[in-house]
């Protein structure tokens, strides 16, 4: 695709763009989302088939997960065309995280000074020293802890798949890839047996002949690259909306692949 080597070529100036965007909190998620996945996908590459093929399978099931969550960021904003999903994901999401860490370490009445409470200790002194926290807001963990559940929620693979099958608008965008993005939702729901140390990851892999085993290794290497070739795509589309720079340079490539039939849908 023109847009890796678009993308490969000036890295580092579209990074910098990003960190300078006027939607900032979608900036970073499109940013930081590209560099989990990037180290995901390098591990994924690199891996010796024939020792360590079962590593592909929890590895590429995280990956779709990133993915799931920042195709989904990318898209509420290509409709509201504001920074707020973003924005929760980053406040409101994070806050709900720490409470839920700081709920679970002080019901198992957890040693205070063990590293884990040192961290969270850590993170209230941080966010209080930003304002971001005070303790007000620490007060009123319990009372807010069922609407913060909800920001969770939000961003959980669940609802994700909700929103794409049921609430997304027709014709939101030529670069949207509907049908394979619904097949990554099935293939993430067939993974998560290698999370979870399920049963059915010893039937699926165990059982396999090596020339079986290899083969899904391989296609899920390259599917771990043609995800991190979409979230590229989706970069240089977010920034050429903000920046006449990009935006011409990459007219030409985004007209082509409209002029082809629409060929992400």
């Amino acid at each position: 695709m023109l847009t890796d080597d678009y993308f490969q070529k000036k890295e580092n100036i579209l990074f910098e763009l990003l960190d300078n965007s006027k939607n900032e909190f979608t900036a970073k998620a499109l940013k930081r989302f590209y560099k989990k996945n990037q180290s995901i996908n390098n591990v994924v590459i690199n891996i010796d088939i024939e020792k360590d093929f079962y590593t592909c399978f929890p590895l590429i099931r995280c990956q779709i997960e990133h993915f799931l969550i920042v195709i989904y960021i990318w898209l509420k904003f290509m409709i509201d065309k504001n920074d707020d999903t973003a924005k929760r994901y980053y406040q409101d999401y994070y806050i709900q995280e720490f409470i839920k860490r700081y709920g679970y370490i002080k019901s198992r009445k957890i040693d205070s000074q063990s590293r884990y409470m040192n961290a969270i200790s850590k993170t209230i002194d941080k966010l209080k020293s930003t304002g971001k926290l005070n303790d007000e807001v620490i007060k009123l963990f319990n009372n807010i802890s069922k609407e913060l559940n909800g920001i969770k929620n939000e961003f959980s693979v669940p609802k994700i798949s909700d929103f794409i099958n049921e609430k997304l608008p027709e014709n939101i965008t030529p670069f949207f890839q509907s049908k394979r993005t619904k097949e990554l939702l099935e293939e993430y729901n067939y993974l998560s047996t290698f999370i979870h140390g399920g049963p059915t990851a010893d039937l699926s892999v165990f059982e396999y002949t090596m020339n079986e085993m290899k083969d899904a290794s391989l296609d899920y290497v390259e599917k771990s690259s043609n995800l991190l070739s979409i979230q590229r795509f989706h970069i240089v589309y977010f920034l050429a909306m903000e920046n006449e720079g990009i935006k011409n340079e990459m007219r030409q490539e985004f007209d082509k692949q409209i002029d082809e039939g629409k060929n992400f849908k």
